[in-house]
């Protein structure tokens, strides 16, 4: 299982149709397979990539504005709030002393045991006023105060506040530091005049009120920072990330809304706030509540960062696969290829050996008469020779025509197999156990095999089945592979002979040798006819050409494997059953 997936592995790392060469092969193959991989690499990238990048992307856009959006209902729910809430902190002071300037004369307010008693029950009712002064409308001198600063008889006619509440009849100031040298608020009412002489009843906020207000905001919106700022970026209540009360904001101040806004606000350090604003009525102070945009998407960072490993891990698996899948089935249509070269390649070889045996029989044919007339008159000669006492002893002219007689006897051999494997010979199929055939072949070399001290090893399976087939041609195959064997040991060499089952269908049988072995570059020829290395030592090339056909003609195959100077095996594959080919497939 292990070296399956190894094998498949090493397809896919190094698939080996990417370092074919088609200038090296004498076939032209049918397709360029590294095209056809880029291709189908490229077709299926696009039907499963796509759509999976279409999906992150959305899903990632979806969850960043699903953040953003939460993030946004919550602040702006949040800053509407806190508007309400400021706004009526205002107004409700407002109304107490719109109400006390309708009810009161200038008179009865400058009694500062009175005006003390005012502000005592205004503190007790309302909260969030430090003191109260009467100012004169026409000069614009406080001429009554109850509270903890000095300011009785200051004069406030040149102050901002006094114009506009001279002006509209009643003002609520922002931050400032004024007489006192200390950052307040003021909200001033001027009286209509009905009830005696015009006055402004002015009254300082407690802005800690507001402060504390915020403050319970800051805590409701977690990384939030709630403050208010004029209408020139002014702070109005400390910062923790801005700074005091009256230094400047970093930022553009907020353009004006009736209603609460959400927007991006980025300040001079370039740093990114998420933020909603809302203008306060009846004030100059605008209420803004902000997140540094980094701590407002970092549950979004969080996820992302998981939901950008979860698309590199699943785009990556993909891509594997799709790379998997690609060089599987190109290795499959390249090796489905190299079959057919294969093909062509044994029906070249198939065809070629045919024309020559067909050639060979037609040459043996027109060789075997001559040989005949050769043969006759050569023995006439000799027994001519033979005949007439005084050449009977002639070494010179009996010695030339046995030579004769000798080669044409050889001659005569050649073309006899010549005829024999070419010619058409009907088989007789029938039951044979190949352990007692092998032994009776082996019978034929005892005595070779004792002189030479060759060792023969027979190693036959148990479940060495009975095989239908000619007998007298798988006969034929094992004497020439055990006779070609004993031709290239030297003495003392070991032989073996081995045979089992290869499947449920054949058996194979080995013959290995510890000879001389062949070099590589022969092993592409050895069956090839007329082909032999052994040619001075009288080799024909026929043998293993004829065993090759045999071979074949039973439905089998054979095969040779050797190392130059180690040895040679032979291997036969033959079917249990009959599966013989016809002639013409014999021939090759």
């Amino acid at each position: 299982m292990s070296g399956s997936f190894g094998r498949h592995l090493r397809h896919i790392l190094h698939p080996p149709f990417w370092t074919f060469d088609p200038q090296s092969s004498p076939y032209t193959p049918l397709f360029n397979f590294k095209r056809i991989w880029v291709h189908f690499t490229l077709l299926l990238a696009l039907a499963a990539l796509v759509p999976l990048v279409v999906v992150l992307t959305v899903d990632y856009g979806i969850s960043r504005s699903a953040t953003l959006a939460e993030h946004k209902q919550r602040t702006v729910r949040a800053a509407s709030n806190a508007r309400r809430t400021i706004t009526y902190f205002m107004e409700e002071r407002l109304s107490a002393l719109r109400f006390i300037v309708e009810e009161e004369t200038a008179a009865s307010l400058s009694r500062p045991d009175y005006l003390s008693r005012v502000m005592r029950d205004l503190k007790y009712g309302f909260g969030g006023i430090m003191d109260l002064g009467i100012i004169d409308v026409a000069t614009g001198e406080q001429t009554a105060y109850a509270g903890p600063y000095n300011l009785l008889h200051k004069n406030y006619s040149d102050q901002q506040w006094f114009v506009r509440t001279v002006a509209d009849g009643e003002f609520v100031s922002d931050v400032f530091l004024g007489f006192r040298g200390v950052a307040h608020a003021v909200i001033a009412v001027k009286s209509t005049g009905k009830r005696g002489k015009p006055f402004i009843l002015r009254a300082t906020l407690d802005t800690t009120r507001l402060v504390a207000s915020l403050d319970n905001l800051r805590e409701q919106t977690t990384g939030s920072e709630a403050i208010l700022v004029n209408h020139e970026g002014v702070l109005q209540t400390p910062s923790a990330l801005f700074g005091k009360v009256l230094e400047k904001v970093p930022f553009p101040v907020p353009p004006p809304a009736q209603h609460t806004e959400y927007r991006t606000l980025t300040d001079n350090a370039g740093r990114s706030f998420l933020a909603a604003y809302a203008y306060i009525e009846n004030s100059p102070n605008i209420l803004v509540v902000m997140t540094p945009r980094d701590k407002a998407m970092a549950a979004w960072s969080a996820h992302r960062t998981k939901f950008l490993w979860f698309s590199v891990i699943s785009l990556g698996v993909v891509v594997v696969i799709i790379l998997g899948s690609a060089t599987f089935i190109v290795n499959k249509i390249y090796e489905a290829d190299q079959n057919r070269m294969e093909t062509l390649r044994r029906m070249e070889r198939t065809n070629r050996l045919a024309a020559i045996g067909r050639l060979a029989a037609g040459v043996a044919h027109e060789i075997n008469n001559p040989l005949a007339i050769i043969n006759e008159k050569a023995g006439l000669i000799s027994d001519y020779f033979e005949l007439e006492k005084r050449y009977a002893r002639d070494e010179r002219l009996l010695k030339p025509v046995n030579t004769i007689l000798d080669s044409v006897e050889r001659a005569g051999k050649i073309t006899k197999q010549l005829l024999g494997f070419a010619r058409n010979t009907d088989m007789e199929m029938r039951p044979v156990r190949v352990a007692e055939l092998v032994e009776e072949i082996l019978s034929f070399f005892t005595k070779e095999s004792a002189y030479r001290d060759i060792t023969i090893c027979v190693d036959m399976a148990e479940d060495l089945p009975e095989i239908v087939t000619d007998r007298s041609k798988v006969l034929q195959i094992i004497i020439n592979l055990v006779t070609n064997a004993f031709q290239a040991m030297a003495d003392g060499a070991h032989l073996t002979i081995r045979a089992g089952r290869r499947d449920d269908r054949r058996i194979f049988i080995d013959v290995a040798d510890t000879g001389c072995g062949i070099d590589e570059k022969n092993l592409k020829d050895i069956f090839d006819p007329f082909f032999s290395t052994r040619k001075r030592q009288g080799g024909t090339g026929l043998g293993l050409y004829i065993t090759y056909g045999l071979a074949r003609d039973l439905g089998g195959d054979i095969s040779v494997a050797s190392t130059k100077g180690q040895g040679t095996t032979f291997t036969v594959v033959l079917p249990i059953g009959t599966e013989a080919t016809d002639d013409e497939t014999a021939l090759g």
